[in-house]
């Protein structure tokens, strides 16, 4: 049998969990929390603030503070589209790596609602933690170097998608 990723699933109504919507609401404090965050502290943030880090967390590139308001307002869009893709989807307009039935439908469309929530909710947090990081430096708090949390965000946010498709491997395949 070949594999075609644009057969037709199961049209098994599931909606996000409790838990998926904790976390979405969550979320949206998160984007609020950035937006305020820049706020508060744009007035006092110098002309030229730092807007690209390598790899060790050092600025190694400047611009204008006004710069700083991208990354919050990047993120109030991109929470809500995702937002908006995972709880208005159908689950089944997805593409899974492993075949879709009657059976196993429920729980691979419950994980991939998880799955989208929980990067959607990283994502937002990664947003956060460089404009706190971009923050710090402009604001020279030699104290809070956030570059090594900004990679473990990244390394998760990669990983995180690849442990999803290892649990769908592991359901009955019937």
């Amino acid at each position: 049998m070949t594999f075609n990723m644009f057969r037709k699933q199961p049209q098994i109504e599931v909606k996000p969990t409790e838990t998926d919507k904790k976390i979405i609401i969550a979320g949206w404090l998160l984007t609020a929390v950035h937006l305020i965050t820049v706020l508060s502290f744009y007035a006092t943030l110098p002309k030229t603030i730092p807007i690209h880090f390598n790899l060790m967390g050092e600025p190694d590139a400047y611009g204008h503070k006004s710069t700083l308001w991208i990354i919050p307002v990047l993120n109030l869009i991109l929470y809500y589209g995702m937002t908006q893709l995972v709880t208005k989807l159908k689950p089944w307009k997805f593409n899974y790596p492993v075949r879709v039935t009657e059976k196993n439908a429920p729980r691979l469309y419950g994980m991939n609602i998880r799955m989208m929530v929980l990067v959607n909710l990283g994502i937002s947090a990664l947003f956060f933690v460089v404009t706190l990081h971009t923050i710090a430096v402009a604001k020279s708090f030699d104290l809070l170097n956030l570059g090594w949390l900004i990679l473990v965000l990244l390394a998760t946010l990669t990983l995180m998608p690849f442990w999803y498709i290892l649990k769908m491997f592991k359901l009955p395949k019937e």
